[in-house]
């Protein structure tokens, strides 16, 4: 991938990294760096997306909108995302995924359905109408 970025320097790319398999601040940071040096990338960071318990998508068939996930772990990388995000030199800009998806908490639970809009379809993968509606504007500003 970095062959192709580097490829690509002429453009200028902006580079987006998802926290999985980064689960070590100074990995982050590493590669963060390597893109910049190498390629004159702008990096932009973007923690991966919370994972419920549940199969939240056939737990609101079954039991209705109203249904309420727990979650199972925030993003095994997120940590060290917001760490290196934090102290990279210059500043990355990072866009956390946890207060968006895991909205109205209480009691350890969250909604699995916001304004009508269901937000994980199968697995732990968001649906596209809810990633339309409510990340459209935060990667916009993420990107500015």
């Amino acid at each position: 991938m970095l062959e192709q970025i580097v490829a690509d320097k002429e453009e200028r790319p902006i580079v987006l990294l998802t926290g999985r398999g980064m689960d070590h601040t100074g990995e982050v940071i590493r590669t963060v760096a390597r893109l910049r040096e190498q390629a004159d990338a702008d990096v932009r960071l973007v923690t991966v997306t919370p994972a419920p318990k549940e199969d939240v998508l056939s737990e609101v068939v079954e039991h209705g909108t109203g249904f309420r996930w727990t979650r199972k772990h925030w993003g095994r990388s997120r940590d060290a995302m917001l760490a290196a995000a934090r102290s990279s030199r210059p500043r990355v800009p990072l866009l956390d995924l946890k207060p968006i998806v895991a909205r109205d908490g209480r009691d350890g639970t969250y909604p699995a359905v916001v304004d009508g809009t269901l937000i994980f379809g199968p697995g732990t993968h968001l649906t596209d109408t809810f990633a339309t509606r409510y990340l459209e504007a935060p990667i916009d500003d993420l990107l500015d």
